[in-house]
């Protein structure tokens, strides 16, 4: 088996003892992978619920319709299964002994249970997406035992076969607190004088490039290290101080990037743009060094959605308040934001053994925001689930079962004024992004009943383009943040999807905004894409924040939504994982369809 190329993903995962620093072979992962992170952490409750978007009416039909994968047949009589355990053993066959393939599939030991691990199971570390014999044979120091692992899969002939892993050391370990002192020198944030964490990040995305095990790294192709709006943050890599004069500054992460409050802090009022329902950023409180709130200007020549007017800037007055003046000392929304003492933040890490956090997500509570309506933009996401999609009332096996259609997915954003999509990562050879993957678009007005058509009627029945210029002349979208309670908070929760559109998921979703690439709309009732345009965005020339592509996330899901019994008493339901095409096919990546099968 190829390596699996990095799919990264930061989740409220992982606790680890390491006794001394090591790093991965080139053998284990290759490098360069599409990226992905959940950028979930440990975060104390900040406001309420609302805000949510909901389909307009059940059993409409989506304008893109993907069939449902047949069941298999014949059917093995699988029952389905789900652990948490402690990692007692981990083993790569070493023979192809059994239906299995050495060196890709093996086994684990939960609980004294023994599981097998077909060939083509990917493993979701916290911040990693690696094959299993990239976990389970990790070179020179690795720890495999002793971690806290999660499968998913079904019985089969007796034997326990998993399709879906998830391994971490302590799923939750997490905690908060107040920056007390940054080590500039040694890249280390301490919290509440007595916490100390310091960021892997094996690739210097974030601050300096370090890391004491690169599987438990940072998602370092999404900002995992953020702010509350997803603006990503970092600690500079030099020493950083304002008030003294010709001190040095990181260009990666420029402290006028974190505006002085004595300064005045930038509103929405000031950016152009009258407040969404949650209200106007408040001005800073008394003895207040930095501001916590504040909109960035828009760079100069930057598109604003969804006129596509470019905002242009003069060096003389008088000057557009909606862009930044060239050379001079505003923020910069190209570039990170840097940590300051005082920063109250959340954070998910592991524990190395001189009791340092070595942290792969990061979340400060400070309210970032971006132009609204124009590019660069950040986005991050927290909790999502999806449905498996099997649409029958009863299981494989003749057994009632309950189970829906659904998505529900929470992402935070810094443009309030902007709708964002979401869209499952299909793969086909031959498309335009690499790897041959098509995004599908998923939240038309039949899902999300935002930007509804002018005439009311779905596509598939003559709906025409929406009549409100936010929407850019599609229907759909998720525009919480505008009309919600939290002005940086984008939420759907759908448990009645339109027929036939979450179909065959995916392993990946992507989050973007419009602003960035708007959906084509359906023709004939086709998908639509904006594989050209991402593409675009992609290149390294577009890429800002040390790297990043502004305005999209791209995370893997962590959870499957699969049936249910309806009666306690009937014979367990086997879990439909026939219906995950990238387990039953593989994928154009090389990673192969699983063998033995789990059903």
């Amino acid at each position: 088996m190829k390596p699996r190329k990095l799919m990264k993903v930061s989740t409220i995962l992982s606790l680890i003892l390491l006794g001394s620093s090591f790093t991965l072979g080139s053998n284990v992962y290759a490098k360069g992978g599409i990226g992905g992170g959940g950028g979930g952490v440990v975060v104390p409750a900040t406001g309420g619920g609302g805000g949510t978007v909901k389909p307009p009416a059940k059993n409409l039909v989506a304008p893109v319709f993907v069939p449902s994968l047949a069941n298999p047949f014949p059917f093995s009589g699988a029952t389905g299964f789900g652990a948490t355990g402690i990692v007692q053993d981990a083993v790569v066959d070493k023979d192809n002994l059994n239906g299995h393939v050495a060196g890709c599939s093996g086994s684990a030991t939960i609980d004294s249970k023994n599981i097998v691990i077909p060939c083509g199971l990917i493993v979701q570390m916290p911040a990693n997406t690696v094959s299993w014999a990239a976990y389970a044979e990790p070179d020179p120091l690795g720890v495999i035992k002793g971690l806290e692992i999660n499968v998913v899969g079904n019985v089969v002939g007796g034997r326990y076969i998993a399709a879906l892993a998830y391994i971490s050391q302590q799923s939750l370990h997490g905690g908060s607190g107040n920056i007390t002192n940054i080590d500039y020198t040694k890249g280390e944030i301490i919290i509440d004088g007595v916490t100390t964490l310091q960021i892997n990040d094996p690739n210097g995305r974030f601050g300096r490039a370090q890391s004491p095990d690169p599987r438990f790294s940072v998602d370092d192709q999404n900002p995992t290290i953020h702010s509350a709006t997803g603006y990503p943050m970092c600690v500079p890599r030099t020493l950083t101080d304002p008030t003294i004069a010709g001190n040095p500054d990181d260009p990666l992460c420029p402290q006028k990037n974190r505006p002085l409050a004595a300064g005045g802090c930038r509103n929405f009022g000031q950016a152009g743009f009258a407040p969404p329902v949650s209200g106007e950023l408040n001005v800073p409180i008394a003895g207040q060094t930095y501001c916590s709130q504040y909109v960035m200007p828009a760079i100069d020549g930057a598109a604003e959605y969804p006129l596509g007017t470019k905002l242009v800037q003069s060096n003389a007055p008088p000057f557009n308040f909606k862009v930044m003046i060239p050379g001079t000392k505003d923020p910069d929304p190209r570039q990170q934001a840097p940590f300051e003492v005082g920063d109250y933040l959340a954070y998910s890490g592991t524990l190395l053994s001189n009791g340092t956090v070595s942290a792969h997500t990061i979340e400060t509570n400070v309210g970032i925001f971006t132009q609204p309506g124009t590019q660069p933009s950040y986005v991050s996401i927290s909790g999502f689930g999806i449905g498996t999609a099997d649409p029958t009332p009863a299981s494989v096996n003749g057994i009632a079962q309950e189970s829906t259609n659904r998505i529900h997915l929470e992402a935070s954003v810094s443009d309030f004024r902007t709708p964002i999509d979401i869209y499952y990562i299909d793969e086909a050879n031959g498309g335009v992004l690499p790897g041959g993957i098509i995004n599908r678009w998923v939240t038309p007005w039949e899902m999300t009943g935002e930007c509804p058509p002018a005439n009311g009627l779905p596509a598939a029945n003559g709906g025409n383009a929406p009549l409100a210029a936010a929407c850019n002349g599609v229907t759909g979208g998720i525009s919480t943040s505008l009309t919600g309670p939290q002005v940086q908070r984008d939420r759907i929760r759908a448990v009645k999807s339109p027929t036939g559109l979450l179909n065959q998921p995916s392993r990946t979703v992507r989050v973007m905004a419009r602003s960035l690439c708007t959906p084509k709309a359906a023709v004939n009732n086709g998908p639509g894409l904006v594989d050209a345009c991402l593409a675009t965005a992609s290149l390294p020339a577009n890429k800002v924040a040390n790297g990043l592509v502004a305005g999209q996330y791209l995370a893997p899901v962590f959870e499957y939504i699969f049936p249910e019994n309806v009666k306690p008493g009937d014979p367990i339901i086997p879990n439909d994982i026939w219906h995950l095409p990238f387990l039953r096919f593989g994928e154009t990546n090389g990673t192969p369809a699983l063998n033995p099968l789990p059903w």
